[in-house]
């Protein structure tokens, strides 16, 4: 059995894989309002707002890529994104040996499904996304495949993980952990649907069931993740049935979710969640005990608006930041870079600084 400490805690939970999880503030990596919504926005990889900051801020950055990018044909792959990108990491940490990144490496799927991916089963699925707006008012409406097929779309989907381990899982030791995306819709959360009715309506019309949606976001992930030196990053969220045409909420499939997947993975099993914020509320509180009862390894993303610059200033990022590290035993946490939007460029640098040290504090009483 293996161990390992994360601030004064230490759990047996399984072999340790090669690499240390990603530790410190992460960037999620440049993206775009589009970024969800459009088949053909692509995600810009790059380190020139990290590089605007000192060295020591961060450490990790979230590399994008979209499935349709990287496997326009099926069975052929194209890893010039992910090559360039660690090129430029490489270049990063060679200058900077004393302040690493790590990678985290993120695939779209969703509406970034290749076209082929696309037609399986029932075929294209319409579903509308938020926001809302007079010129959308459901949504804007995306096309996504049968995410919930474990014989078609998830094969396929679980094929390419394998190709990825297989290039970069024992052969990279930058990518130290991979984002399970594997249901993502709307993004490349697992749990995330669109719950309005149309959405619902034509989900059930083209054969999602609650059934095999759960046993997609359970079985399918554990039996399937290839990854063996590397940490797969997994979102939990509230599980929404649909089979009635209406979301109905069962967090005690979540939970049990969250508990299969670490004792089935441990330490490779990272427990994350996308929507961290200053205080837990609903949804989220039906789960985070549960987060917090296995311990870590565990990540997080923090909620958009946390940080605003004023006047007045309002800054619930430190609060939500220090809940992750302090109650949660968050290694890593994603704070946003979204063009024209929640950008850490437009936080102080006193701000990031004071944020990077809550992962080296010692919690509270």
């Amino acid at each position: 059995m293996g161990g390992f400490s994360a601030r004064g805690q230490t759990r047996f939970i399984g072999p340790l894989p090669a690499k240390a999880p990603l530790q410190g503030l992460v960037s999620q990596g440049t993206l775009t309002r589009q970024s969800n919504s459009s088949s053909t926005s692509q995600p810009i990889n790059t380190l020139t707002n990290i590089q605007m900051f000192p060295p020591g801020i961060f450490g990790g950055v979230v590399c994008n890529v979209n499935w349709n990018q990287l496997e326009a044909v099926q069975g052929t792959y194209d890893y010039s994104v992910i090559d360039n990108f660690l090129t430029l990491v490489r270049g990063y940490n060679s200058a900077n040996p004393q302040f690493p990144l790590g990678v985290r490496l993120r695939i779209y799927t969703g509406v970034h499904a290749p076209a082929w991916a696309l037609a399986f089963g029932s075929g294209p699925v319409t579903i509308y996304q938020k926001p809302v707006t007079n010129q959308f008012p459901l949504g804007t409406p995306v096309v996504v495949g049968n995410y919930w097929d474990e014989t078609n779309y998830l094969a396929a989907y679980w094929a390419m993980q394998s190709a990825l381990a297989a290039r970069y899982d024992a052969n990279e030791p930058l990518i130290r952990s991979v984002t399970i995306s594997h249901t993502g819709s709307n993004t490349t959360d697992p749990f995330n649907e669109s719950l309005d009715t149309p959405s619902i309506a034509n989900l059930i019309a083209a054969g999602r069931t609650d059934a095999l949606m759960q046993s997609a976001l359970l079985g399918n992930s554990i039996g399937n993740y290839p990854w063996r030196d590397t940490q797969g990053e997994y979102s939990f969220a509230t599980f929404n049935q649909l089979d009635s045409g209406t979301a109905r909420q069962l967090a005690s499939f979540t939970n049990q979710c969250i508990n299969t997947w670490r004792s089935s993975l441990g330490f490779l099993g990272d427990v994350a969640n996308h929507a961290l914020k200053q205080t837990v509320t609903s949804p989220e509180n039906r789960f985070y005990p549960t987060i917090a009862a296995n311990g870590p390894p565990t990540s997080f993303q923090v909620g958009l608006g946390l940080y605003q610059p004023g006047p007045p200033i309002v800054d619930n990022l430190t609060p939500a930041i220090q809940l992750g590290v302090f109650n949660y035993s968050a290694d890593s946490i994603e704070i946003h870079d979204i063009q024209g939007g929640d950008s850490f460029i437009n936080y102080p640098l006193s701000l990031l600084q004071s944020l990077a040290a809550v992962f080296t504090q010692t919690p509270p009483p």
